[in-house]
């Protein structure tokens, strides 16, 4: 049986391709609820799951790393991936929170652009 260092884990970079597979999602659905605004407010709940799924997307992948002593690429690395990923999702979440709470009656055309950006 042969020793080896190199990581066996492949369960980070499926975490990995859901996290951003999760991000590419909610940007994909705020795009959807500034162009339907504000006829359409259902996206927001849709937005907020996707949010929660990314949340729960970063634990698995920290408590992973926790357990793991050899890791495919630097820890730090890994862990700063993951949170930015998260981060993305919480921004977006935040955004659509706001333009309900302001009660945005119209979406500028340049928010709508930004959001194609996302």
């Amino acid at each position: 049986m042969a020793f080896r260092l190199t990581p066996q884990k492949r369960q980070f970079f499926d975490l990995f391709t859901q996290a951003s597979a999760n991000a590419r999602e909610i940007a994909r659905t705020l795009v959807e609820l500034l162009e339907a605004w504000p006829d359409d407010r259902g996206k927001l709940a849709d937005i907020r799951e996707l949010e929660h799924e990314g949340d729960r997307l970063t634990h698995e992948v920290i408590d992973l790393l926790n357990r793991t002593f050899v890791t495919p690429f630097d820890r730090d690395d890994m862990y700063r991936l993951v949170t930015v990923i998260d981060d993305v999702c919480d921004h977006i979440d935040e955004a659509a929170d706001n333009i309900d709470a302001y009660e945005v009656r119209r979406v500028p055309d340049k928010a709508r652009l930004q959001g194609e950006v996302i």
